[in-house]
């Protein structure tokens, strides 16, 4: 007597779905630096035009078992007057920024199918990052989504909590 298909098919379903989430990549971002000092999340408030200022390293890490290939990070500020300014760099990648609502969005694309995160390794984006902001808020949030080919978004939101006593700042995720 045969085994229904209708019970093995959803199984395999299963098994298979669970084999590619454990096998593909999955990108996430490093919480932003101090540039140079991967380990030091202290970052410093400056004033810059009559706004405020952080600047900071960027980097991203694979969790996955297979690298990501064509990966992309993008930002998303909540208002006008929040921007970032993403180093384009020399490495070749690319960079954009587009006011999309009430904020804007800021991306920046690997640089070739071989610009890739190898699995349990981290990648930097080189350059001097920053984010500007204006008055004195307690904390500042961006929305996040990190993706590579063949693999759904990660979505997550950074918080910029912001100590003005001392100047200093530092991101969390939630």
């Amino acid at each position: 007597m045969a085994f229904p298909t209708f019970v093995l098919s959803p199984v395999f379903a299963l098994v298979r779905m669970a084999w590619l989430k454990w096998y593909l990549p999955q990108l996430r971002l490093n919480l932003p630096y101090v540039r140079g000092e991967p380990d030091n999340i202290a970052l410093t408030i400056v004033p810059n035009s009559g706004q405020w200022q952080v600047v900071f390293g960027l980097s991203l890490r694979n969790e996955g078992r297979q690298e990501a290939r064509n990966w992309r990070l993008r930002f998303e500020t909540s208002d006008a007057h929040t921007m970032m300014a993403l180093d384009r760099g020399s490495d070749g990648r690319s960079v954009s920024q587009t006011y999309v609502g009430p904020g804007w969005q800021h991306e920046v694309l690997s640089a070739s199918p071989s610009d890739t995160v190898p699995p349990g390794l981290t990648v930097r984006i080189l350059g001097a990052h920053a984010l500007n902001f204006r008055d004195k808020p307690e904390s500042v949030s961006l929305k996040c989504w990190t993706a590579a080919e063949d693999v759904p978004p990660h979505e997550e939101t950074l918080i910029l909590d912001l100590h003005w006593p001392n100047m200093t700042a530092r991101f969390r995720s939630e």
